[in-house]
């Protein structure tokens, strides 16, 4: 599975790295971190305090061609992000065929749905531990996995310019036969 993001609090790491701590045979998963920032030291110390670092591969900040390229070859998005404005990476995620789990906010939840992805409700920080940890283990099924891969690739060929231009055209039409009657 896959992270990206600037090493900053709003993107919440921390959360990933005590949810992968907590699930059954944390060696099943591999975690790819790409990006840097303010906090990875503190990060990177986090990873080594929870005995992740057998599992855990930092890359740092690489050019936006590399990360599409390893994102490619993973399975998963994990999105922590508490506070965005937009993210491409999420978009990027669903058209290279990966599910995405992330916190259900930011409009993320209106993209993603159950059937390519895994959204995760905003309580509290140690219920979204719990519930990241509860999403890598549905996703370690390799059949769960397989359908939201599919559905990751369905939920992208709807979000593409031309579809999003058809919806306004749509809704422009309604709204003209709205005004005739």
């Amino acid at each position: 599975m896959v992270w990206s993001g600037i090493f900053q609090g709003r993107k919440a790491l921390p959360l990933l790295l005590f949810a992968l701590s907590q699930v059954s045979s944390p060696e099943r998963f591999q975690l790819i971190v790409l990006g840097d920032g303010s906090e990875a030291q503190n990060w990177k110390a986090l990873s080594t305090k929870l005995h992740l670092n057998n599992i855990v591969t930092w890359i740092g900040k690489i050019p936006h061609r590399d990360a599409l390229n390893i994102m490619q070859q993973c399975d998963a998005l994990i999105f922590t992000s508490l506070q965005e404005a937009t993210s491409t990476v999420v978009l990027e995620a669903l058209e290279s065929g990966l599910p995405v789990v992330c916190h259900d906010m930011c409009g993320f939840g209106t993209v993603i749905t159950k059937e390519c992805g895994i959204k995760i409700p905003v309580v509290s920080p140690k219920q979204s531990i719990k519930q990241f940890s509860l999403a890598l283990e549905q996703l370690s099924n390799p059949a769960i996995l397989a359908i939201m891969k599919e559905g990751a690739r369905k939920k992208a060929s709807q979000l593409t310019w031309n579809k999003k231009a058809q919806k306004m055209v749509q809704y422009y039409y309604q709204t003209m036969q709205t005004f005739k009657k």
